[in-house]
């Protein structure tokens, strides 16, 4: 018995995810990230450190005391430390009386803890709130169907509208049935109907067309879902990390507690490369100074204390790009533009832990959708209103012209809107990474020949 129709036209989310460009798996991610921040786990932590902050001798002995409350489990003197909001409330339990430095530790955590609950939040509604992604996949779910029972509709319209004296006649003339042309009655296109031994049906074809029409706009959807994940993500490890900093400074290991949340993000990450064919110059053919590896294999940035924004390091012309103190790096395994005949990888996971737990100091990481928001940020206060500088990877001069005329912006606006399309075209092309800062040997490995 042949499948029926609703069969043919589902699709599943790991469908969905399977089907985005790149591998994108927004459900996968938000759940991944859920079971890294466990409320529970974040108010036994709290507890523990409740406690520890009464009894500890300063800040470097707070995460050891803390850990060792955590190890024996129970309540901070029965009273709850989460509030109503699934929050962490400093004020309760005692959590502020360990004296000016230990509150000040004790403060800094419950920033990062309430800081992970509303990240979690956040990426947890990017999926599941009204307008969160499950709810655009039910609706291309719908539409499927809705298209499919057109179909159905414009069928049986057609042939109580078809005569047997028209019939006969094409029969008559060419022995073969008059063709029965369908038109939908929403979306007004036509279809020729197939005439089998049972009579007229849709085109055998038909449920799998419509099915691959509306899985690749919800793939299309998750693929939007997952760049909005990882932002937040992004986020809250660059916060978490300046409170890494800031805890650093104050005697405090991070990673010595039983709070987790400095001990995870790397996990999923893949290396960084970049190439170049002389990785020890410190100029490029153009003179421009450029990043490079000094003696020590230290990846060292144009100028580490350099001016440059992220735009104009993105841009790469004139003089400001020898003032960058970043550097551009690409996933491994990216389908990146061509620089050079060698290559070296830096160790993302290693490095963004290290940066968290404070180990590696003065060095931020920002990814692909933080170097796209700065770009799209540009353009929109260039053009003084929100605007697109997307365009397809292939997109011709031309068509980047344009687009960016069809603003209606003066021609020195036009201009540079122009160049933030280019931009946006070409971080896109490279899945862009920047690391300001210089990058310490350990978490290099190369050069290796391409």
């Amino acid at each position: 018995m042949p499948p029926e129709p609703a069969e043919l036209l589902h699709f599943t989310r790991d469908d969905v995810e399977a089907a985005t460009e790149g591998g994108k798996k927004p459900w996968t991610r938000q759940t991944e990230f859920a079971n890294e921040i466990n409320a529970e786990d974040i108010a036994a932590a709290a507890a523990a450190y409740g406690r520890a902050a009464a009894e500890a001798r300063g800040a470097q002995d707070l995460a050891v005391r803390a850990t060792e409350l955590a190890a024996r489990g129970g309540e901070l003197d029965g009273t709850a430390l989460v509030d109503g909001e699934a929050r962490i409330d400093a004020t309760r339990g005692g959590l502020q009386d360990g004296g000016a430095d230990i509150d000040a530790v004790v403060g800094h955590l419950v920033y990062a803890m309430n800081l992970a609950l509303a990240t979690e939040d956040d990426v947890r509604g990017l999926i599941h709130n009204p307008q969160g992604l499950d709810t655009r996949y039910g609706d291309h779910l719908r539409a499927a169907t809705d298209e499919w029972n057109g179909w159905v509709q414009a069928l049986n319209e057609a042939q109580a509208a078809q005569s047997d004296v028209m019939e006969g006649f094409g029969i008559w003339l060419t022995g073969e049935p008059v063709p029965l042309s369908l038109t939908h009655p929403v979306t007004h296109e036509t279809r020729l109907a197939t005439l089998t031994s049972a009579g007229w049906e849709l085109p055998q074809d038909l449920a799998g067309q419509i099915r691959d029409k509306y899985l690749r706009l919800a793939a299309t959807d998750a693929a939007a879902t997952a760049d909005d994940i990882e932002a937040e993500i992004e986020r809250y490890r660059r916060r978490l990390t300046e409170r890494a900093d800031e805890l650093g400074r104050l005697g405090h290991d991070v990673s010595a507690g039983p709070l987790g949340l400095w001990n995870s993000p790397g996990e999923g990450r893949t290396d960084l490369t970049r190439q170049d064919n002389d990785f020890y110059a410190q100029q490029n053919h153009k003179g421009q100074r450029k990043s490079h590896l000094n003696a020590d294999g230290d990846l060292v940035p144009a100028n580490p204390t350099g001016a440059a924004g992220i735009v104009d390091h993105v841009v790469g012309k004139g003089p400001i790009k020898s003032d960058s103190p970043f550097t551009s790096l690409s996933r491994e395994g990216a389908a990146a533009k061509d620089f050079g005949n060698s290559y070296i990888r830096v160790d993302l996971p290693a490095l963004e832990q290290d940066i968290a737990a404070g180990r590696v100091q003065g060095v931020e990481i920002y990814s692909p959708e933080e170097v796209q928001a700065e770009i799209q940020a540009s353009a929109d206060s260039i053009a003084g209103r929100p605007v697109d500088v997307t365009v397809s990877p292939h997109a011709s001069r031309a068509e980047i012209d344009e687009l960016a005329r069809s603003y209606g912006l003066s021609e020195d606006a036009t201009s540079q809107i122009r160049q933030r399309i280019i931009d946006m075209k070409n971080t896109q092309r490279d899945e862009e990474w920047l690391i300001r800062g210089t990058v310490p040997n350990e978490y290099v490995d190369g050069p290796f020949g391409n």
